[in-house]
C-alpha cells in the first residue's frame, strides 16, 4: 500500500518556457493575490488517491531550499491551520516559489537538492500526500487555472508568460 502513495511516474513533456507548469498532481485548493507581493500563491492539495512526486513547474536556478521543520502537521487541505506546518521551500532565480507542506498523515518530506532545475524534472515527494504551493508573479504570468481543477503534474499548464499570449 505505502508505494501506491509514492508512485514515481516517468515524466515525458517538451519543456517550454511560455509556461508554468503544475508541480503536483491533485486539485486546486485555493488561489489567492498577494497584494504586498503582487503575487499569486496557488494550493494544490493531494489527496491519498493522488500521485505525492513533485516536479519542478520550469527551469531556472535554485537560489535556495529551505526545510522549516516547526513540529506541525495539522490538516493539509485546511489552509489557515496547515500554513505553519513542517515545510521545504524552494526558490526560484525567476521568482517562482514552490512550497512542499507536510499534514496530518504525511510527516516526511523529499527534496531533491540541486543548483539547476529543468522544468518537468523531478523534485520530490511529499510521503503519503498533502499539499503544495505555488507562488507565481503576477506581473509576468497569466493564470490558466482555477479553483477545482484537477492537475496531471507537469502534464498541466497552470499559467503562461504574457510575451508568450502575443504570439
Amino acid at each position: 500500500m505505502f508505494s501506491y502513495f509514492n508512485r514515481k511516474p516517468i515524466i515525458d513533456i517538451i519543456p517550454n518556457s511560455n509556461y508554468i507548469l503544475s508541480p503536483a498532481f491533485g486539485t486546486i485548493q485555493s488561489i489567492e493575490l498577494n497584494s504586498q507581493t503582487n503575487n499569486y500563491e496557488i494550493s494544490i492539495f493531494l489527496s491519498l488517491f493522488d500521485i505525492h512526486s513533485q516536479y519542478y513547474p520550469c527551469d531556472g536556478n535554485v537560489l535556495s531550499i529551505m526545510y522549516d521543520d516547526t513540529g506541525k502537521y495539522e490538516i493539509a487541505n485546511d489552509i489557515g491551520k496547515s500554513r505553519d506546518n513542517t515545510k521545504c521551500i524552494i526558490l526560484l532565480d525567476n521568482g517562482i516559489q514552490i512550497t512542499q507542506l507536510a499534514g496530518m498523515v504525511a510527516r516526511t518530506i523529499e527534496t531533491v537538492p540541486k543548483k539547476h532545475a529543468k522544468q518537468g524534472e523531478y523534485m520530490g515527494c511529499i510521503y503519503l500526500g498533502s499539499r503544495v504551493d505555488i507562488t507565481i508573479p503576477k506581473n509576468r504570468y497569466r493564470l490558466l487555472c482555477s479553483v477545482g481543477d484537477t492537475v496531471n503534474g507537469p502534464y498541466s499548464h497552470i499559467a503562461k508568460k504574457f510575451a508568450a499570449l502575443r504570439k
